[in-house]
């Protein structure tokens, strides 16, 4: 056999073996990713899934996290006096997941929490936490009139978390 098409076999079962290799250490971390991970989308779906439309303000492409995933620019983010809508928007079916409409007596907690290395809030949501959502601190600004005492005050000026 010649030298270069062994050499060439070699070169080919080497790549094989790390694609495999890649793929049984990636295809966890991605089945967790579109499954949800606890305290994600899928245990708020299960508290606050909506068909209702929101009739309020409403933000396009924005950026949250849910639980520990991050939802990039594909967001759709509501504000009414029912609660905060939250739908994910994306052409593709397998990350599609259940619009929420999170009532605002369902807000527990806030704290400081960082988005993109810029100011943002941390919420938990539920008594018991069902989940946490982070969201940007523009975006909590907008949610403030509808906020409970002293959640409304976060952030602000000798308020909560100043």
């Amino acid at each position: 056999m010649d030298s270069q098409l062994v050499f060439s076999l070699f070169l080919l079962v080497a790549v094989l073996f790390a694609g495999a290799m890649a793929m049984g250490l990636l295809f966890p971390i991605v089945r967790e990713h579109f499954k949800g991970s606890p305290g994600g989308w899928a245990a708020l779906a299960g508290a606050y899934a909506t068909t209702v439309k929101p009739t309020g303000e409403i933000w396009r492409g924005q950026s949250i996290v849910a639980g520990k995933i991050l939802y990039r620019s594909c967001v759709t983010v509501g504000i009414d006096r029912a609660g905060l809508y939250l739908a994910v928007t994306t052409p593709l079916r397998l990350i599609r997941k259940p619009p929420l409409v999170i009532p605002w007596g369902a807000f527990q907690r806030v704290e400081p929490a960082r988005l993109f290395w810029r100011k943002a809030t941390l919420i938990s949501l539920g008594t018991p936490t069902v989940g946490t959502l982070t969201v940007p601190t523009d975006l909590y600004a907008c949610m403030r009139p509808y906020l409970p005492e002293p959640l409304a005050s976060f952030g602000t000026p000798g308020g909560l978390g100043s």
